[in-house]
């Protein structure tokens, strides 16, 4: 395996391009980004920027929730689609439209809901069932 020779840059830019530079900078792959901002940037910005975080790492969490529950009901070809898909290289920009365009909310929402729903039809039929086999013992009573 090569190593290869890292190059560092400094830039030096007003804080409120921060949000602009470091979207221009995540096109580039294999970057990695330091920042000595927190100093400079006011309570106010850092209480939305933790706000804005948290609410993406519980996004990021619901997602992985529902794609457990997927997983979990996974069928031999349920994601073949993707398992033949070549791996695809997207700008930000274009997997900000999808992500955009893809409504995950509301599948997410569906597919939550259908899960309880799966699991209440479960505890119930294991109930009838229960209920069946008490009952077997008058099966021959007519």
């Amino acid at each position: 395996m090569a190593i290869a020779k890292m190059e560092k840059l400094a830039l030096t830019f007003k804080a409120k391009h921060l949000d602009k530079v470091l979207h221009m900078m995540q096109g580039f792959n294999g970057i990695h980004i330091e920042t000595k901002y927190e100093s400079t940037v006011p309570s106010a910005t850092k209480l939305k920027i933790d706000k804005e975080i948290g609410q993406i790492e519980k996004n990021l969490q619901d997602i992985q929730a529902a794609y457990s529950v997927l997983k979990g009901r996974e069928s031999t070809d349920m994601f073949s689609f993707l398992k033949k898909s070549e791996e695809r290289q997207l700008k930000i920009s274009e997997l900000e439209s999808i992500v955009e365009e893809s409504n995950w909310q509301q599948i997410h929402e569906e597919i939550i809901n259908t899960d309880r729903w799966l699991q209440n039809t479960r505890k119930r039929r294991k109930e009838v069932s229960r209920l069946l086999d008490e009952l077997k013992i008058w099966e021959y009573m007519y």
